[in-house]
């Protein structure tokens, strides 16, 4: 980032500013009177600014720390010395230039200045990490609008104080669901970040949205039941389920089929055919080779031996089978597995290394039928890969690996049914595992 890149970039974030100042004039509601939009604006503008400086930094990345602030001081200097001009040449007295920067009245003017500052340096270190910003700022979202949906339907369905009650028992809840939905991501966040990035998204969109389009007053803010309780339980839940999972699987029973840090972002069979899209990748050792695991895997399907998970759920209610079925073994590649009744959707196999790994490949075309892998996207489906691979481990043992990969296009158009699958998912896998390491290993006992 060259001096002068610097600045050509400063008059980007200017446009940025003057929309931003714009959407203040045009946008919101008179009833929030001006000196609440100008908060709003300040909330929304470091938004904007923020999405604006990460593209200029990938563009234009700087080359250190030091050269990151020194950016960063240009911009916030151009930045006050433009709006020092813009007053004193709009005729208006210096007065109204300390006004602007009068924190002590609850100007917030000064921390987005600050936040310019130190915005070069605070994205190229988040750039440089292997954090998946995207993804943790997408379950942020998901987290700040499933707390916002119980509490309209609370509001809706018993009145507003029942609503906050209900909202305060259900943000701990999906805090720490939210927290582990996101840490199944290979590059999730740590503990305080997961947290402070959950509560803080929520309490920026709601400043930013809830309050100049809905509520159309800060009143939220000076309920402590209502804002900041929630958003404290939000981080604490968030902090306790991260910390939790934080620990060595083998510790909890019920970390053991969380995968390791290296065997989520290790290559599998499989990865080559999807690439992009999201991904989950879980594991459990099993205390059977893998000649006895593999034949659990080689009988799943619908109308087979079923899925080993909750069988309401994906099995039409019939019981997954506790036996190794003979008919149901042979599989090659290119066979459809039923996932449904009558086979409307399935998965194929599209590749297998008996007893090494075996790939599931699903190709959803809209509305909701399966398609062949090999079939040309219509830029209205989804498609996931569904990998499992034993390795032996220890005497005679078995580490089973269990990883998800899928995309969607359009991304908005899926988007209700990619939410609830990514849930449903981590439910189901994790049960899946259980019950296939609990079948292999009754089989593998000899009876003396």
């Amino acid at each position: 980032m060259t001096p002068f890149r610097a600045a050509v970039s400063w008059l980007l974030l200017l446009t940025v500013a003057f929309l931003n100042g714009a959407l203040r004039q045009f946008a919101y509601p008179s009833t929030l009177g001006d000196f609440a939009a100008r908060q709003v604006a300040v909330g929304v503008g470091a938004v904007a600014l923020g999405v604006a400086m990460w593209f200029v930094l990938r563009r234009w990345p700087v080359s250190s720390v030091r050269q990151a602030w020194a950016t960063g001081a240009l911009w916030a200097g151009l930045t006050v010395l433009f709006e020092i001009a813009l007053v004193r040449g709009g005729g208006h007295p210096w007065q109204d230039v300390v006004d602007q920067y009068a924190i002590w009245r609850g100007s917030l003017w000064p921390l987005l200045v600050l936040w310019v500052l130190a915005a070069p340096a605070t994205i190229s270190a988040l750039q440089r990490s292997r954090v998946a910003v995207g993804a943790a700022l997408g379950w942020a979202v998901v987290g700040w609008a499933a707390c916002g949906m119980v509490f309209a339907l609370g509001r809706v369905l018993f009145g507003v104080e029942a609503a906050v009650t209900i909202h305060l028992l259900a943000a701990p809840l999906i805090g720490a669901t939210v927290t582990f939905l996101l840490w199944n991501h290979p590059r999730h966040p740590g503990v305080l970040a997961s947290a402070a990035t959950l509560a803080g998204g929520a309490a920026l969109l709601d400043a930013v949205l809830v309050v100049p389009f809905l509520e159309r007053s800060f009143a939220m803010f000076a309920s402590p039941a209502g804002t900041w309780i929630p958003l404290g339980l939000i981080f604490a839940a968030s902090m306790a389920a991260a910390a939790f999972l934080s620990r060595p699987a083998g510790r909890r029973d019920l970390l053991g089929w969380v995968a390791t840090p290296e065997e989520q972002v290790e290559p599998l069979p499989g990865d080559d055919l999807l690439s992009l899209g999201s991904l989950a990748t879980h594991a459990i050792t099993i205390a059977a080779p893998p000649t006895s695991v593999w034949p659990w895997l080689a009988q799943m399907g619908f109308g087979r031996a079923g899925w080993y998970s909750h069988d309401r759920l994906d099995n039409a209610g019939h019981p997954s089978t506790e036996q190794i079925r003979v008919e149901w073994q042979a599989i090659a590649v290119g066979d459809p597995i039923p996932s449904s009744p009558g086979g409307r959707t399935y998965f194929e196999i599209m590749d297998l290394r008996e007893p090494r790994h075996l790939v599931y490949g699903f190709h959803m075309v809209w509305p909701f039928r399966s398609g062949r892998w090999a079939e040309p996207s219509t830029g209205f489906d989804q498609r996931a890969i569904w990998t499992f691979v034993l390795r032996p481990v220890g005497h005679g043992a078995t580490r089973l690996l269990a990883r998800s990969r899928g995309k969607a296009q359009p991304a908005w158009l899926w988007a209700p049914s990619t939410a609830f699958f990514w849930i449903a998912h981590i439910v189901m896998q994790r049960k899946q595992l259980l019950e296939i390491r609990r079948r292999a290993e009754q089989a593998a006992v000899v009876p003396s």
